[in-house]
């Protein structure tokens, strides 16, 4: 769930920064970052150990500032693939991603799902949290995934302006997605960018006219035609 993303104007430059994979010895460095980044959520402490050494379709990608030898974590985005069929993708989710992706009518479609990313404050407006987001288009392009797709919370303004900017189109309202504590409850907009709609004109819902409930019975449609 991704709450504590907001991307400046630009900076000063500072230390070199770098580019990797998660690896399980980020694990514990993972978790202090969140801690900065993204203060309204509270993640499980199994969430790090999962996202560093690959369980449940879990990945990861990190932002490292210093030297070899001295590198600090700085940035960081998590995603999971998901199968549209499963159980674990929310109700609707699938109508609503695939909406805008004309071409998908598999019942195999897979989706990337962006669990958190979050940038240091010192280091927002260098570029790092769209290199981050860009390593999960391209990880969603080598799992064949149809689209990738994330939350934020509604009041989030900054992050909702930096989406848009990366070709992600918000496709729906949530009520109450969001429960920080037990009486603090905010809704939340979900985002996703489909396959091919990095070009410069496709960034808008081309079917945003749609209702959900058609789209989803002229989805079922063409499904048994691909059976037949």
């Amino acid at each position: 769930v991704v709450v504590g993303l907001v991307e400046m104007a630009s900076v000063s430059p500072g230390p070199p920064l770098a580019f990797r994979e998660v690896r399980e010895k980020d694990e514990l460095p993972l978790k202090d970052l969140h801690g900065d980044c993204i203060t309204e959520i509270t993640y499980p402490t199994d969430f790090f150990f999962k996202a560093t050494h690959g369980c449940e379709g879990i990945a990861g990608w990190v932002c490292t500032a210093g030297e070899a030898g001295e590198e600090r974590l700085i940035g960081f985005v998590t995603a999971q693939v998901q199968d549209a069929s499963s159980n674990n993708v929310e109700e609707g989710i699938a109508d609503c991603v695939l909406r805008p992706t004309l071409w998908n009518w598999a019942e195999d479609n897979k989706f990337v799902y962006v669990l958190t990313i979050g940038v240091k404050e010192e280091y927002r407006g260098r570029g790092v949290a769209t290199r981050l987001l860009n390593e999960v288009k391209r990880f969603g392009e080598r799992r064949c995934a149809s689209a990738v797709y994330l939350h934020t919370i509604v009041y989030n303004h900054k992050a909702i302006s930096f989406y848009r900017k990366n070709n992600f189109v918000c496709q729906k309202k949530l009520q109450g997605f969001y429960r920080l504590n037990d009486t603090e409850v905010h809704d939340g907009l979900l985002f996703s960018c489909s396959k091919g709609s990095d070009y410069p004109d496709s960034s808008w819902d081309q079917c945003s006219l749609v209702p959900p409930q058609l789209w989803s019975i002229l989805r079922g449609f063409f499904q048994s035609l691909m059976k037949a």
